[in-house]
């Protein structure tokens, strides 16, 4: 079922959507009906604009404030408790609350146990490292077996860059 509206000053497509469908679902079902593109400019009031029946159903987003149940997280090797903090709330200033949530320093090594995740506190950066499986390691210490050894005594020194003549 279709029914035509007219659009007033300041509107587009994708606002009457949003307006008459309560949502972005039907957008291009809208652009379509209407031999328009989605980023077109609607210009002058008392365009008519035919909006189609919305038959797709709304994604409905669950307030995430209203879960209570415990997450743990299982760091890798090399993770300290602030990449913890960073992928658990996606923010690294949830470091002292993950301390004072697991009864641990922020230096503590974590390898090989489980960490209690706290709040999301940034939902933009929590979902990056979510869905792009990325886990950021930057704890841990060099290992000094292999850090390169530079040769050193007359037969490896270059005149004024290692040895240098007064």
């Amino acid at each position: 079922m279709e029914k035509k509206i007219t659009a007033t000053t300041n509107l587009n497509l994708l606002d009457i959507s949003i307006i008459e469908q309560g949502g972005l679902s039907a957008l291009f079902d809208n652009a379509l009906a209407n031999g328009i593109s989605i980023t077109d400019d609607l210009g002058l009031t008392g365009i008519k604009i035919i909006v189609v029946e919305n038959k797709r159903p709304e994604v409905i987003k669950v307030d995430q404030s209203i879960i209570k149940e415990s997450v743990y997280l299982k760091p890798l090797d090399k993770q300290n408790l602030w990449d913890m903090a960073l992928v658990g709330s996606g923010s690294i200033s949830a470091v002292f609350d993950y301390a004072q949530l697991n009864r641990m320093s922020v230096t503590d090594d974590i390898f090989g146990q489980e960490i209690k995740a706290g709040e999301v506190l940034d939902f933009d950066v929590y979902n990056f490292y979510k869905f792009q499986t990325i886990r950021p390691a930057s704890g841990g210490t060099t290992n000094k077996d292999f850090i390169p050894v530079k040769p050193e005594g007359v037969d490896y020194w270059a005149i004024l860059y290692d040895f240098i003549v007064n």
